[in-house]
């Protein structure tokens, strides 16, 4: 598949998906769908972290994650409940 069609089916998605360094947490890159989720703009996020953002509503699932991914080197599928921008919380 081509970047370019890559690209297009990773910002088409319906579904919320970012892209983080595993080395500090930092976002490089997310889908509309992740902003319409979280309420954040691209500016926002790219550059930040999610515990600068607050988006995980619990630290538990964090954690959980965050062993899933170190353990990997990524976190393929991660269900959880994510922190809006607005304090309120919607089932991800």
């Amino acid at each position: 598949m081509s970047e370019e069609r890559y690209r297009t089916a990773f910002q088409m998605s319906l579904d919320s998906i970012n892209l983080n360094r595993l080395s500090d947490g930092i976002y490089v890159e997310c889908n509309n769908a992740f902003l319409e989720t979280t309420g954040y703009t691209r500016e926002e996020v790219i550059g930040h972290g999610s515990i600068e953002l607050n988006i995980w509503e619990n630290s538990a699932d964090r954690a959980g994650w965050w062993r899933c991914s170190t353990g990997a080197g990524f976190a393929a599928t991660w269900r959880r409940d994510s922190g809006k921008r607005t304090g309120r919380c919607t089932g991800g």
